[in-house]
């Protein structure tokens, strides 16, 4: 998640009870997915093997990705028999996150899932401080808006209604969504 009770607390300078914060909870949840949605990025890291196509070149995109462990293809077009590939390098430039993978001496055979790539997959190891604000500032919104309380703005975060209380809160509003259109991915 990206943000926390305890930040929605400090925003909104109150206290929630045990049921409050299990109900914030799950507005944090639904936000961070949504700003995963809207920007096309995930802010945590899982290792996992992911399959690629081959692509008959010496560079091939990958998701956003902290480090790389272990690449294999397959000599089949479609990806069944996998051997190691050591004679690589990694793309940008000292850089993270990683999106590109360049292969040395040979390049990556044309094919179906012939490529496995074992990574820590994420655009970061944890939320930017910027991602933190934008998850706090929206969450908090959520839950001024599901409070029925007054307030100044009235808008929609997906399926739930937003409300800012005052001034600062709806600028902090519109820069949230500065941040998350700063980390969009786009792709063409």
């Amino acid at each position: 998640m990206l943000t926390t009770a305890k930040k929605v607390e400090n925003y909104l300078d109150k206290s929630f009870t045990t049921a409050e914060k299990t109900v914030v909870e799950s507005y944090i949840k639904a936000v961070s997915k949504d700003i995963e949605n809207y920007t096309k990025r995930v802010f945590t890291t899982t290792t996992e093997d992911r399959l690629f196509d081959g692509n008959g070149k010496r560079t091939l995109w990958i998701n956003d990705a902290q480090a790389i462990n272990k690449i294999e293809r397959a000599d089949e077009y479609y990806g069944e028999t996998f051997s190691e590939i050591t004679d690589y390098i990694t793309r940008p430039n000292n850089e993270k996150p990683i999106t590109q993978v360049e292969l040395k001496d040979t390049w990556f055979y044309k094919g179906k899932q012939n490529i496995k790539i074992n990574a820590d997959w994420g655009y970061s190891d944890g939320a930017p401080e910027d991602i933190e604000f934008a998850a706090t500032v929206m969450t908090s919104g959520i839950v001024l808006g599901s409070e029925n309380a007054d307030g100044i703005e009235s808008e929609k975060i997906g399926d739930y209604s937003v409300k800012y209380s005052n001034t600062k809160q709806q600028e902090d509003y519109q820069k949230a969504i500065s941040i998350l259109d700063s980390y969009t991915k786009y792709e063409l």
